[in-house]
C-alpha cells in the first residue's frame, strides 16, 4: 500500500520544501513499518501488511520512500529527502515509530503447519486438515508462505524423496523411522516438548581420518529449506569464538545448519545454543537475545566425529544418525531418479508426494518423539577413543567382571607403548564411551583408595541421577590425580 498525496509529510513554505520529521514517521506508520519490541529494550525493523509481517532495514525504509516521491514526480521533493537522508531516516528516529510486540506464529506443542499458496495445513499426529486463509487468527511471519500447492495424496511411497531416504537409511525400518522422526522434529515449530538436541549426520563408513561424503547429508537440509527458513553455515569455517557468528539467524529462522563441520571442533562449543538461547550480534546494529522458546532447531553434518567432553551431558544433547552409503561420487540421486530433486523438472505430483512424505515426518515425531537408532559403527567408535584402545577392550573386556581401573590402565600403556601414554582421567571417558557403545553400563566404586570398573548389561534406563553420580565421581578422581 502506497498512500497518495493527500497525507504529505512536507509542506512549501516560501517557495521552499520542507520535510516534516514527525510526519514523515505517520506516513511510515500509516504504511505499515514499526519496530517489533525483542529483548532488554532493543527492536528490530519490521514492515506489517494484514496478518503478515516481514523484517526491513533503513535501506529498504528509504528505498520505499523514493519510490513514494517518484511516484508522485515531485522531484523537488526528491532532491531535499535525498540531500538530508542522514537527518530524516536514522535509528535513533525509527525507535519512534508504532511498537509491537513480538510475533508468536510457532507450532503448537501437539501440532504443526505448513502455509501453502492454495492452503493451510494443519498436521496432528492422528489427521491432517486443510483450512482457509480466512480462518487465519494471528500474524505470521511472512517467510512461512510457500510457493507450492497442496493436495491429499493417499500413497507417499512413490515419491522420489520417500525412496531417497528409504535408501539412506539402509532399507531397514526401523532406521528409517528413527530418520522420520528426527526429520519431523526439525521441521516441529515448537520448543515445548523438552528436547535440548542437535542433530547430527554421518556417513555409515566414517572412520578416523576418513572423508567419505556424497551421501546425501546436504540433500536433507536442502529438503528442509523448502518448506521452512533454513540458515547455512559453512562448517569448514566456523569458528566458536568468531565475532557476528550468529548474525544470519533471525526470530523467524526454523533451521540452523552447520554443514561439513571440520574435525577440530568440539561439541562442547554448541551446548549453550542447544539448552538455552542465543545472542544475535550484527554489525553496526544492536545485539539481542532470542530466547530458548524461540531459537531455532540445530543440525550439523560432518565427515568427522564430533568429539564432545563425554558423559551423561555430552550424550544428552546428541541425535546422531548414519547415513547408509548407497550414494557416492559415483552413483548419486540424480542418477538413480533421473532428475535432480527441487528444481523445474520435479513435476507438481511429485512436490505434491514430497509434502505429503513431511508431514507424514512430523506425525511420526507427534506420535513417538525422537527415535533414537543406536547403529554400532566401529569406525566412529574409533574415531572417539583409539584403535589401540578399541583392539584392547575388545579383548580384554568383560560383562560382569570387576577391573582394579589402575592396572587395567597400566596394562593398555603397557601393551600400546608405542603410542603416548594418555591420562587416567581419558582412559576412564574411553571406558565410558566403549561401554555405552556396546549397550553396557559401566560402574564404578571404589575401596581404600583403589577405583575399580564393572561392566554391566542395562537394565531399562540408566535413571540420569546414576548418571550425573558418575560424573561426580570422574570430578573427585581427577581432583585427588592432581592433589586437589
Amino acid at each position: 500500500m502506497i498512500l497518495e498525496k493527500e497525507t504529505p509529510f512536507w509542506r512549501n513554505e516560501d517557495g521552499k520544501i520542507k520535510i516534516s520529521h514527525s510526519m514523515l514517521i505517520e506516513f511510515l506508520n500509516q504504511n505499515g513499518y514499526r519496530k517489533l519490541k525483542v529483548s532488554n529494550g532493543k527492536f528490530i525493523l519490521v514492515k506489517q501488511e494484514g496478518k503478515f509481517i516481514k523484517e526491513t532495514n533503513e535501506g529498504e525504509i528509504i528505498d520505499f520512500i523514493i519510490s513514494f516521491i517518484k511516484k508522485i514526480k515531485d522531484y523537488g521533493l526528491l532532491e531535499v529527502f535525498i540531500k538530508g537522508i542522514g537527518n530524516y531516516i536514522s535509528i535513533k528516529k525509527l525507535g519512534l515509530l508504532n511498537a509491537i510486540e513480538l510475533v508468536d506464529d510457532k507450532d503448537l506443542k501437539d501440532a504443526s503447519r505448513f502455509y501453502f499458496r492454495n492452503t493451510i495445513v494443519e498436521v496432528y499426529q492422528d489427521r491432517v486438515d486443510l483450512i482457509g486463509y480466512d480462518k487465519l487468527e494471528k500474524t505470521i511471519w511472512w517467510d512461512r508462505l510457500l510457493n507450492g500447492n497442496f493436495e491429499k495424496v493417499d500413497d507417499i511411497s512413490v515419491g522420489q524423496f520417500y525412496n531417497f531416504c528409504w535408501n539412506i537409511s539402509g532399507k531397514e525400518n526401523e532406521r528409517f523411522n528413527s530418520l522420520c522422526s528426527i526429520l519431523g522434529y526439525l521441521l516441529h515449530r515448537n520448543r515445548e516438548r523438552g528436547e535440548q538436541v542437535a542433530i547430527t549426520f554421518y556417513d555409515e563408513n566414517m572412520g578416523n581420518g576418513t572423508a567419505e561424503g556424497r551421501t546425501g547429508k546436504t540433500l536433507l537440509s536442502q529438503a528442509l529449506s523448502q518448506v521452512r527458513e533454513v540458515i547455512k553455515i559453512n562448517g569448514k569455517e566456523y569458528k566458536s569464538n568468531a565475532n557476528f557468528k550468529n548474525q544470519r539467524i533471525g526470530l523467524s529462522t526454523d533451521v540452523v545448519v552447520y554443514d561439513d563441520l571440520n574435525k577440530n571442533v568440539s561439541f562442547e562449543d554448541f551446548y549453550s545454543q542447544v539448552t538455552t538461547g542465543i545472542e544475535v550480534e550484527q554489525k553496526r546494529k544492536d545485539s539481542y537475545y532470542i530466547d530458548f522458546k524461540n531459537t531455532p532447531k540445530w543440525m550439523i553434518t560432518s565427515n568427522y566425529y564430533i568429539k564432545g567432553p563425554g558423559g551423561s551431558s555430552d550424550r544428552g544433547r546428541r541425535i546422531e544418525f548414519y547415513l547408509a552409503n548407497h550414494y557416492s561420487d559415483v552413483y548419486t540421486p540424480e542418477q538413480e531418479f533421473g532428475n535432480r530433486f527441487f528444481d523445474d523438472s520435479w513435476s507438481a505430483e511429485e512436490w505434491n508426494l514430497f509434502y505429503g512424505f513431511l508431514i507424514h515426518c512430523i506425525q511420526i515425531y507427534l506420535q513417538n518423539g525422537l527415535i533414537r537408532y543406536e547403529f554400532k559403527n566401529q569406525l566412529s567408535l574409533i574415531s572417539r577413543t583409539s584403535k589401540e584402545f578399541v583392539d584392547f577392550a575388545e579383548r580384554h573386556f568383560k560383562t560382569n567382571k570387576t577391573y582394579d581401573k589402575r592396572e587395567i590402565e597400566n596394562q593398555f600403556n603397557t601393551e600400546n607403548e608405542g603410542m603416548s601414554a594418555i591420562s587416567a582421567h581419558k582412559f576412564s571417558k574411553w571406558c565410558e564411551t566403549w561401554s555405552n557403545e556396546k549397550g553396557l553400563t559401566m560402574k564404578k566404586e571404589s575401596s581404600g583408595g583403589i577405583y575399580y570398573l564393572k561392566f554391566e548389561k542395562k537394565v531399562g534406563k540408566v535413571v540420569n541421577d546414576y548418571e550425573f553420580k558418575e560424573e561426580r565421581e570422574d570430578d573427585r578422581e581427577r581432583k585427588q590425580q592432581c592433589g586437589v
